[in-house]
């Protein structure tokens, strides 16, 4: 997907932000409006995030709409849902981030819960990132954990993911 949104916006570095705003926040795009689930925000917001003016935002909204491609992802896109990973540490769980050598290998969140299951540590989100974008998959377990720890593979555990 976002190989698919940099290719539609080569030499338009600015626009490219916006879409990655989007992207990342899960908002979506109507009629050139650009959407939260049902709460419109303006595009002046989107601005100030993405570090561009008013005018960036609606340039982008209008290749959005005028380009196929990019309307199917933008006005069907949502976001994720909510996140423990802020609010673990006040709920008593543990947070496990996996950043894996290579993001686009199959199989990795299946091993990654075989491996947190035999260490006797339960599930109870699990939030994958599109390999294209940002590749990293955050897991929160049951057992309290007084930090956030970012974890990475030895050579063993990488050939078994």
């Amino acid at each position: 997907m976002w190989n698919t949104i940099k290719k539609h916006f080569e030499g338009h570095p600015e626009r490219l932000k916006v879409a990655r705003v989007l992207v990342e926040n899960g908002l979506s795009t109507k009629n050139q409006e650009i959407f939260l689930n049902q709460i419109e925000i303006p595009p002046v917001r989107i601005a100030r995030v993405a570090g561009v003016d008013r005018r960036t935002v609606n340039e982008t909204l209008n290749e959005i709409a005028s380009t196929p491609e990019l309307r199917i992802i933008f006005e069907e896109i949502r976001p994720a849902g909510h996140s423990l990973k802020e609010i673990a540490k006040h709920l008593n769980l543990g947070v496990v981030e996996i950043t894996p050598v290579d993001a686009k290998m199959p199989g990795i969140l299946a091993n990654s819960a075989m491996v947190l299951t035999k260490g006797g540590l339960g599930i109870r989100q699990a939030i994958v990132d599109d390999p294209e974008s940002l590749a990293r998959t955050e897991t929160h377990s049951n057992r309290g954990q007084e930090d956030t720890r970012r974890t990475h593979p030895t050579a063993a555990q990488r050939q078994r993911l």
